[in-house]
C-alpha cells in the first residue's frame, strides 16, 4: 500500500499530517492507482487551504454504526456466497443449519468466545466426535470473517469468535500402503 493510503472496508482511505494535525478522508475507490492520484490532489488542496487561512475541518475516523443483526440473517448470506465455492457444500450447509438452530436470535455483535466454547462442550457431552465440534467451530469462524467483510459485525465481535481454539484429539486417519500401490 502507498504511504498515506490504507484500506478500511471496501474503499481505500487517505491520511495526511500537517502541522501535527492529522486529516483523513475516503478516496471513494478500490483502485490503488486512482487513490494515489486522488490523494495527491487532496494534499495539494489541503496545503493551499491551510496556507490561505481557510478553515479546514480535521477529519475524525469514521464511526460505522452497525445495525443490530441477528444470527439467523448471516446463514442466508453465507450460504448464497458459498454455494459454488466449496466442493463439500452439502456438508457445509448442514453445519450452517446446525449453527442456525443453536444461535437463531442471538445478535451477531453479542457473540463471545464462551458461546463457541459452550457449543463445543455441548456437542462433546452429547457424544459427538471432536472432529464434528471442530468443524462447527471452523464454519462459525469462517462465517464471522465474511460477516466482518460484509460489515455486519465489528472487528471486536469477530476477534471474540476467532479466539476460540479447535479441540485437540481429533480422529486421525490410519492409512496403509498395499503391495498394489507400492508396485512390487
Amino acid at each position: 500500500m502507498s504511504k498515506g493510503i490504507y484500506r478500511r472496508g471496501i474503499n481505500l482511505r487517505m491520511t495526511k499530517t500537517i502541522n501535527h494535525v492529522q486529516y483523513r478522508e475516503s478516496c471513494g475507490t478500490e483502485s490503488i492507482m486512482e487513490a494515489r492520484a486522488i490523494r495527491e490532489r487532496w494534499v495539494a488542496e489541503l496545503r493551499d487551504a491551510i496556507a490561505n487561512g481557510k478553515a479546514v475541518r480535521k477529519q475524525k475516523p469514521e464511526q460505522v454504526q452497525l445495525k443490530e443483526t441477528a444470527f439467523e440473517e448471516l446463514p442466508k448470506l453465507y450460504l448464497d456466497y458459498s454455494a459454488g465455492r466449496f466442493k463439500s457444500f452439502n456438508k457445509h450447509r448442514y453445519f450452517v443449519y446446525t449453527l442456525t438452530k443453536r444461535f437463531k436470535n442471538k445478535p451477531l455483535n453479542d457473540f463471545k468466545t464462551a458461546d463457541i466454547e459452550n457449543l463445543q462442550s455441548a456437542y462433546i457431552k452429547d457424544d459427538y466426535s471432536v472432529a464434528y465440534a471442530n468443524r462447527l467451530t471452523a464454519v462459525t469462524k469462517a462465517m464471522f470473517t465474511k460477516a466482518l467483510h460484509w460489515e455486519l459485525v465489528d472487528e471486536s465481535a469477530r476477534e471474540k469468535v476467532r479466539r476460540c481454539k479447535l479441540l485437540k484429539g481429533e480422529n486421525k486417519r490410519l492409512r496403509w500402503l498395499t503391495d498394489e500401490v507400492v508396485g512390487t
